[in-house]
This record gives structure tokens, sequence and C-alpha cells, in this order.
């Protein structure tokens, strides 16, 4: 959460209550095809990486409004007073969102409790790795760590390899053979620059003999054969004979 906002939540009973006029949280589509959000009832349980925007009066305008960052990497147990589905860009493509809005008084938490999980750690390594953790690259080190922390897990991971691991999933947006280490600064604090691959393409942009080592060979290939570095020095024997290269 980011620090100017806590005022705007208040602890209550084991909950997190909204103080403000309006909060909106953005669930992306693909948030329910990786069941990071399932309903029971009127309740949901999300994971806790989206976006939200605070209205504070029905005077504001909302599309002038920031948006914000919940960074918190486990699940919550949420009850939203609506629930809509939109069309929006906010990851660099338009697609479909669920809102879930928490008018004042709303239970953005309906239990602070969190049950510890090794489950919950395996599977955001299983997201992560297939590019599907939707947070700035800048602070995806730290939620890595944050998230064994809550869970009480260690996974004996040394930093470098862990950030080395995150900005090969994380690549430039107009050049994918580019990690995101070399294209994001510390001034970046957003993903505008790059996109994440999951581990597929990751190999089919990366690596020709990787590439075809997929299910689908066939696009694989193509994608692999059109590369563009037929000048580098680096290509191995096999990747020059799937590319027809001397």
């Amino acid at each position: 959460m980011h620090s100017l906002n806590k005022k705007y939540f208040i602890e209550k009973e084991s909950k997190i209550i909204l103080d403000t006029y309006i909060c909106e949280l953005y669930i992306p589509e693909s948030y329910f095809e990786s069941k990071l959000v399932s309903q029971d009832g009127i309740l949901y349980e999300l994971f806790f990486i989206v976006k939200y925007r605070l209205i504070h009066s029905e005077m504001d305008d909302i599309s002038k409004l920031p948006y914000y960052e919940f960074l918190l990497p486990t699940f919550i147990i949420t009850k939203p007073d609506e629930v809509e589905r939109v069309k929006m860009d906010l990851y660099g493509i338009k697609e479909t969102f669920t809102i879930f809005r928490y008018f004042k008084g709303g239970e953005l938490i309906s239990n602070c409790e969190i049950i510890k999980s090794a489950k919950v750690v395996e599977r955001y390594e299983t997201l992560l790795n297939d590019g599907k953790i939707n947070a700035p690259y800048i602070k995806m080190n730290d939620i890595t760590n944050d998230i064994q922390q809550i869970h009480n897990i260690k996974l004996n991971v040394p930093q470098y390899i862990q950030q080395t691991k995150i900005s090969e999933i994380y690549r430039d947006i107009k050049d994918y053979s580019k990690p995101a280490r070399l294209v994001m600064t510390v001034k970046d604090s957003d993903n505008s620059k790059i996109r994440s691959l999951n581990m597929r393409e990751n190999a089919a942009f990366t690596s020709t003999l990787a590439g075809v080592g997929f299910e689908d060979i066939k696009s694989m290939l193509v994608v692999a054969d059109n590369r563009d570095d037929r000048s580098s020095k680096s290509i191995g024997k096999i990747e020059k004979a799937i590319k027809g290269m001397r």
C-alpha cells in the first residue's frame, strides 16, 4: 500500500475497513483463469497484488485519479459491495477487468489472519516463471522475499540469482533478446519498457535450441528461425543447423 493512503484504511476486529468514499480494485481476467481469485457467495479469495484507486468524493473525476498498487503476495478474503466487468488498458493492452468496488465502511479485508502455506509460495513461483504476476519490475525481488517471509518458507536462493531470474522473465518490449536488467533503471517506476514472458515464449525468443524443445515444434521453429541474431558468434552448431547457417 502507498504510505500516503494508510489513513484511508482502518483495522477493526481483525478486518480492514475503508474510511473514505470509494475504493476500486482492478482484477485482470487472467486472475480468474489462474485461480488467483475465487468466489464463495458474497466473499472472494484474492491474491492481493492488484491495482486500485481511491475516490474521496462524488465530485472527483475518476479518469484523472492515480492508480496505486496493493503488493501483498498472499491470498486474502475480501467482500466487495459491488462487482462490475469492464474493458480497460492498465498493462499496455486493452483487456477485461473485474472491478471490486467498496463504499465507506466496506470490508476490504474480511479477515487479517493469513493461513501460512508452502503451496502458496510454490504457486507464486510457478506464476512468476510463467510471467503472470502483474507487479512493477522494480518491486518483484522484494515481493518474492515478502512471500517467503509471510509464509515462513525459505527457498535459500541467493539474492543475485533470484534477481537474475526475474530479469530474465521480464524483457525489453521492443527486443525480447534483452533482459530487463539491460533496459530498466532505478528511475523507471512502471513496466512500460518491458513485458513478462512465460517459459515457452522465453525459450522461443532467446534460444533457438531451447525454443524447439517445447510441444508446438512447428510454431517454435518459425519463431526461432526468425530471431534476429544471424551475426551472433555465440550460436552453437546445432542452432546453426536449425537456421540453415554455415
